[in-house]
């Protein structure tokens, strides 16, 4: 997720009483068609211009005309693709267009028959740009027609390298775990059953302890708080207990918290606790442990609400004290901090 830039121009223009003035004359014809004639022409032929260069912007950035872009295997096909991802954010109807969907999920699935191979590199990243962002698109669809080529994408590679394609794996399965969501909202059928198996599958890979794999693990138990029912549940409650991948572990409580499941809470007061270091260790990027430390608490807390807000028999008291430790901390970002005050409130509410 970017703010828009807010631009004013005023103009002032003053006039002093005292400035000379021509003598008062008969107005002349010809300085009647330069004083309104011409500007109005020239503000005519402007405004004109501008509506012509609108076409042409609109003309191109028409989702159908990009993707025949990409079919055809152009330059800048990831940034179509990207481009296409953020038009079906808006769009309602063509998030429901059929033909749309097949036609983003045969060229996915005719991508993905070929390996990632490390070659040149500029090429690869651009190769594994494109597919990331197919996967996107699919995923912004509100018809279930992207799950089978989303979990073939998603699947290990039979050849080529692992990390090469583990950004495509990975968004295939945020992918998979978005179009749950939509296709729910939009009281479709959803193919339950195999995304259980697919993300079932998917959340051991590698083993509870293998940290190359826990991006996908992680993942796979997010996607399976977004599916829900006993089995996805029974499974999540199992990470909780069984994974040693920080990220995986928090986002399973926080997929039980989003059906009320009590037994995420232990976990959750590890997620908001400033004394958590755990899931920091596993962070590569120094700079960047600050944020995924704020991001955690903050997922946290958001999760602490919807367990109370679904469950109202939960006791939550014991969140209380970690929540005040939370609030002492001195870099506390804004957001995280009014969080905070708010889950607050929901537990005095809850206190009897």
């Amino acid at each position: 997720m970017a703010d828009p830039d807010q631009q004013e121009d005023k103009a002032k223009d003053s006039i002093r009483a005292t400035d000379a003035l021509p003598p008062v004359e008969p107005p002349d014809p010809g300085l009647i068609l330069k004083l309104f004639f011409v500007p109005g022409l020239i503000v005519f032929i402007v405004v004109m211009v501008v509506l012509g260069v609108t076409a042409l912007v609109s003309l191109g950035s028409d989702p159908l005309e990009r993707l025949a872009a990409i079919e055809r295997g152009a330059a800048n096909a990831w940034q179509e693709a990207e481009s296409i991802a953020n038009e079906l954010r808006s769009n309602e109807e063509l998030r429901s267009n059929k033909e749309f969907n097949t036609r983003m999920e045969a060229f996915l699935r005719q991508k993905i028959q070929d390996p990632l191979t490390t070659g040149n590199e500029e090429e690869l990243n651009t190769e594994i740009k494109l597919r990331v962002f197919l996967c996107k698109c699919l995923g912004e669809f509100d018809i279930p027609g992207g799950f089978p080529v989303l979990m073939e994408a998603a699947m290990p590679p039979q050849s080529g390298t692992e990390a090469a394609g583990l950004d495509v794996r990975q968004a295939a399965i945020e992918s998979i775990a978005l179009l749950i969501h939509n296709v729910q909202n939009a009281k479709g059928q959803l193919p339950e059953t195999q995304l259980f198996d697919f993300l079932n599958d998917r959340s051991r890979e590698g083993g509870a302890t293998d940290k190359d794999l826990g991006p996908i693990r992680s993942r796979a138990a997010f996607a399976l708080g977004v599916l829900g029912g006993e089995q996805a549940e029974a499974r999540l409650e199992e990470m909780l207990t069984l994974e040693f991948y920080p990220d995986a572990r928090f986002n399973a409580a926080t997929g039980l918290a989003r059906w009320g499941n009590a037994a995420c809470l232990e976990t959750l007061t590890e997620m908001i606790d400033p004394d958590t270091t755990a899931p920091l260790e596993v962070e590569q990027i120094e700079e960047a442990r600050d944020i995924k430390r704020w991001t955690i608490q903050f997922n946290g807390i958001k999760a602490a609400e919807l367990l109370a807000e679904k469950n109202a028999d939960v006791d939550l008291s014991s969140l209380t004290p970690v929540v005040h430790k939370l609030q002492e901390v001195e870099d506390l970002p804004a957001a995280v901090a009014q969080q905070a005050k708010q889950l607050l409130n929901v537990l005095r509410e809850r206190t009897p």
